[in-house]
């Protein structure tokens, strides 16, 4: 209470930016005296005093409100930049994509001006074969009138002369077509760079997701679990009185069964079979659970004692009826 009242009235007499004289008297003997570079920062139980070239330059109280308010003022801090970087990453990948369009369009365009080359040469090719087949005809026109071998053979060598023409027009127009299919290829290797790129950003912001979700979720899991390790503890207790109690009861459904096998039956009905065949099951369930007990396997220990219960009600209810075996007919 005393430091509280000290730290009230220091925070009358000193203000930010007071010159420093030194540790004040209502305050005590500081518990600490730090120097960081210029600075030196006094501490006592619930305040602190930094001094910078001689003047406050920062006073801090150290009680849980302020420290809670320093600590949601940092978290702030850190959710800001975080949401800056996202801001950031998000303009990148828009640019990114931006890019990706302007590569697409320009792919585009040089496809387009590709493809109005290949008709140009395509044009020019068939005319160059039209030039080439009158050529032909008037050279055999030329060959009909001056029929002579000689001017057949030029014209024959002309005929060769075009038909390599067209071929290196062809070849020229498939080295064209190749091209433009690269370009192609090009241009859908940049939209899939783009698709790609959106896909990381899409991906950042899942796991970043992700962790808070796995971090909320690990949380009430634990809590979960040490409430499931106390219900286990307790129904192993209760697993092992009730397994006590059915171990006893099946030694006894096992002196029955046995006296009832080897006692000699003068007519064996179907009610004592019944009562025989159900105490066997009892015992097989008592084993089972034996087995399930000693392996820690909870969910088989609990199914076998509902099993048992149900299976004890039933021989419980047979012994109960009517024991009086019918008459046989004289």
């Amino acid at each position: 209470m005393a430091l509280v009242l000290a730290s009230s009235a220091l925070s009358s007499a000193f203000e930010v930016g007071d010159a420093w004289q030194g540790p004040p008297a209502e305050l005590g003997k500081p518990l600490g005296r730090f120097e960081v570079g210029p600075r030196v920062r006094f501490r006592w139980p619930e305040v602190e005093i930094t001094v910078k070239d001689g003047k406050i330059e920062q006073i801090r109280r150290l009680d849980l409100a302020s420290i809670a308010a320093e600590t949601a003022q940092r978290k702030k801090a850190s959710n800001d930049e975080i949401a800056r970087l996202a801001a950031q990453r998000k303009e990148q990948a828009r640019l990114e994509l931006e890019k990706a369009e302007k590569e697409k369009k320009a792919a585009l365009s040089a496809a387009e001006q590709a493809r109005f080359a290949e008709q140009a040469r395509v044009a020019a090719a068939e005319k160059a074969a039209a030039e080439a087949r009158l050529a032909a005809e008037r050279a055999a026109l030329a060959a009909e009138k001056a029929a002579a071998e000689r001017a057949a053979w030029e014209q024959a060598q002309r005929a060769k002369l075009a038909a390599e023409a067209r071929e290196q027009e062809a070849a020229r127009a498939r080295a064209a077509a190749e091209r433009v299919e690269r370009e192609r290829a090009a241009l859908a290797a940049s939209e899939r760079a783009a698709a790609e790129a959106g896909e990381r950003e899409a991906q950042i912001a899942r796991e970043a997701s992700a962790r808070r979700e796995t971090e909320r979720l690990a949380k009430d899991q634990a809590k979960r679990d040490a409430k499931a390790r106390a219900e286990a503890d307790e129904q192993a207790r209760r697993a092992q009185r009730e397994a006590e109690r059915a171990e006893k009861e099946a030694r006894e459904a096992a002196a029955r069964a046995a006296a009832a096998e080897a006692a000699p039956a003068p007519s064996a009905d179907e009610r004592t079979r019944q009562i025989i065949r159900k105490e066997k099951e009892l015992l097989g369930l008592y084993a089972d659970l034996s087995r399930a007990q000693v392996n820690n396997d909870a969910a088989q220990a609990r199914f076998l004692q509902l099993q048992l219960r149900e299976k004890t009600k039933e021989l419980r209810e047979l012994k109960e009826s009517d024991a009086t075996p019918p008459r046989a007919a004289p």
